[in-house]
């Protein structure tokens, strides 16, 4: 039987910000916009991690929930298609 590939993304999947070759990979928080008890330290080494992780990772300006509704407290960020496809589950 065929499984059918889920569209985890929804709207992300057609982000207006995407750029030729990228793909939506995730949406993060940079700035602690509405909670005292997040750690500012974790948010900074997330979007570090992401960044030495990965040599086509690009951080975007607004991100959308898989409806397509504005998230003002998180940052998309996108990666190539070909470094995401090349890189194991």
């Amino acid at each position: 039987m065929h499984k059918k590939k889920q569209n985890r993304g929804g709207f992300n999947e057609r982000h207006p910000e995407l750029e030729t070759g990228e793909v939506w990979f995730v949406n993060i928080m940079l700035l602690p916009h509405f909670s005292s008890e997040v750690n500012e330290r974790s948010i900074v080494d997330a979007w570090s991690d992401l960044a030495n992780r990965y040599k086509t990772v690009r951080l975007g300006k607004v991100a959308y929930d898989r409806h397509g509704k504005g998230l003002p407290e998180l940052r998309p960020v996108f990666i190539q298609k070909s470094e995401r496809d090349a890189r194991p589950n």
